[in-house]
């Protein structure tokens, strides 16, 4: 397999951004999909206090976690696959 950065121009912009740094480095991909997925979990329960609590415009707060884990879940996968063969 021929495997060179320049393939990271074929995938979209916040995909390049994020795989960048730490594509190689699976202990450090793990720990980022966990702080995102941490994060996540912060907003679910920020929604339930806020919604308990009356105020409605939490439950945009519920969005924003599923965005957050998706994007997360997203980007491990694809840094875990690696660079996409590039023909010569």
């Amino acid at each position: 397999m021929n495997l060179n950065r320049s393939a990271l121009r074929t995938r979209p912009i916040i995909q390049r951004a994020s795989i960048r740094s730490w594509e190689y480095v699976k202990p450090i991909r793990i720990i980022v999909l966990a702080i995102r997925l941490l994060v996540a979990l912060w907003l679910v329960v920020l929604t339930g206090i806020l919604v308990s609590n009356g105020f409605v415009w939490g439950w945009a707060l519920l969005a924003a976690a599923v965005a957050v884990a998706a994007i997360g879940i997203w980007v491990f996968s694809t840094a875990e696959k690696g660079w996409p063969a590039v023909e010569a």
